[in-house]
């Protein structure tokens, strides 16, 4: 008998345990429409989440991404992987540039002074907030042993919830 390990609808957990994978990575891909529309993909170094799940980055004023997010609506897609625990997070939503000093500063971190060597102060940067509409975990055995375990469960009885988790939410 094979039970399924999508959860929906989502009951309230879903923002929680996705702070707490994003949390663990901190760097995701963010996917945007090209003019072209067609789909490109980069890293990010996420910044902070807010407790509303609200995503925040560092960027280039003059990078195509932010091009790509003005042409488009500001559609967005962000993923987030932890191979270490079997984690993988997909989130759709909005992008929107903040050019504010104040938050640009609030978020700075060693990291994007690593990326924007010229400091908080730089006018080239800005701030990027994604606020997610919709999401989708995959939260998995983290060792071997039970990635191992789930595999036999599955083989034999046709049980595949030992692989962990999926979960399909939206956010308002």
């Amino acid at each position: 008998m094979e039970r399924s390990r999508i959860q929906e609808p989502d009951d309230g957990r879903s923002v929680v345990r996705l702070r707490q994978m994003i949390g663990k990575v901190k760097v995701a891909m963010l996917t945007t429409l090209t003019g072209e529309r067609k789909m490109r993909s980069r890293p990010l170094h996420t910044e902070r989440v807010d407790e509303d799940g609200t995503l925040w980055f560092i960027v280039k004023r003059s990078a195509p991404k932010v091009e790509e997010i003005l042409t488009h609506g500001g559609e967005v897609c962000v993923s987030y992987t932890d191979l270490d625990n079997q984690n993988f997070v997909s989130l759709s939503g909005t992008a929107q540039v903040v050019d504010n000093p104040q938050m640009k500063a609030s978020l700075w971190s060693v990291i994007a002074e690593i990326w924007f060597p010229n400091g908080k102060e730089d006018a080239s940067i800005c701030v990027l907030k994604i606020v997610p509409e919709r999401g989708e975990y995959w939260d998995g055995p983290a060792t071997a042993a039970g990635r191992l375990f789930a595999f036999a469960q599955a083989r034999l009885t046709g049980d595949t919830s030992g692989y962990g988790t999926q979960r399909k939410f939206t956010i308002s």
